[in-house]
């Protein structure tokens, strides 16, 4: 979550603006990772209306899901606040340099 914040706040977000960002942020729909039904495909249509539940098979064996949600309410709302510097492809050019230390 820091690396979020901090790459935000490096793209020229104030932090008076971050904080209304995540106010008015829908929690429940960050959390339920859901999509709208006109941005799925027609498979993805099919297979929401039909399967309460999915489950991975690995080896014949039923597996449990990697993530409880794909993820793509979260990638749309960054994809969305970051539009104005989707072309810049070097950190050090950003309005506030910005370092994220990964640790596996």
């Amino acid at each position: 979550m820091g690396a979020i914040i901090g790459g935000l706040y490096a793209s020229g977000y104030t932090a008076s603006e971050l904080d209304s960002i995540f106010k008015n942020v829908d929690t429940e729909a960050l959390l339920q990772d859901y999509i709208p039904r006109i941005s799925k495909s027609f498979y993805e249509k099919r297979n929401d209306e039909i399967y309460a539940l999915q489950l991975p098979f690995d080896d014949f064996k039923i597996g449990m899901p990697a993530a409880l949600s794909k993820g793509m309410y979260n990638y749309n709302l960054l994809s969305g606040l970051l539009l104005h510097v989707r072309h810049e492809r070097d950190f050090n050019k950003l309005a506030i340099r910005f370092y994220v230390l990964l640790q596996i």
